[in-house]
């Protein structure tokens, strides 16, 4: 369905959320309080959630990596595309209420995101600093491969040609700035 939308008729953001299935009922008992806590959808919104299984995965990154999970999905209508970089109704201000409602909330925090999709930047302050400084912290626990992802990563780009600035903020892999990489 990410591919058959037309950004210019229907201008979607949208963050994906997995949790193990094993935690679904707690889950959903959390959005249902938020979504009560919320009577100006000022935290909910106007647009759609989804709610969907998602199968075991066998790749490292994969939200689902080693374990069944249940997605969620909110999505945001974008009509500010324009004016949002600079405006505080950001999708990434929209979305990090519930991020940070929702790991305070759980009793097993193993919330696992899509990183092609909205989420907690990796240098932000984690929401329950005695567990973990920053967001990307925290994704070096709930990812298993993680650290053999940043390994793998190293050996076939040393130099960290094909590190956005972005990825490495996220992960916390060396940016090189490119006058660097040319030595």
């Amino acid at each position: 369905m990410d591919q058959q939308i037309n950004d210019n008729f229907m201008p979607i953001q949208f963050t994906e959320i997995f949790v193990d299935l094993e935690d679904v009922g707690e889950a959903m008992q959390i959005v249902r309080a938020y979504a009560n806590s919320d009577h100006n959808y000022n935290k909910v919104g106007t647009f759609s959630w989804e709610f969907y299984c998602a199968s075991k995965n066998k790749h490292w990154l994969h939200p689902s990596f080693g374990r069944d999970s249940y997605r969620i999905d909110i999505l945001w209508y974008d009509i500010n595309k324009v004016s949002w970089p600079d405006d505080h109704e950001s999708p990434y201000n929209f979305y990090n209420q519930f991020w940070t409602y929702l790991i305070k909330n759980m009793t097993r925090r193993n919330i696992r995101f899509h990183f092609g999709k909205w989420q907690p930047n990796g240098n932000s302050r984690y929401p329950i600093p005695e567990e973990y400084l920053t967001w990307k912290d925290y994704y070096a626990k709930q990812y298993p491969k993680f650290q053999d992802f940043l390994n793998l990563r190293k050996s076939i780009d040393p130099k960290g040609l094909f590190v956005s600035k972005y990825w490495s903020q996220q992960f916390g892999i060396p940016y090189a700035i490119q006058e660097d990489v040319k030595k």
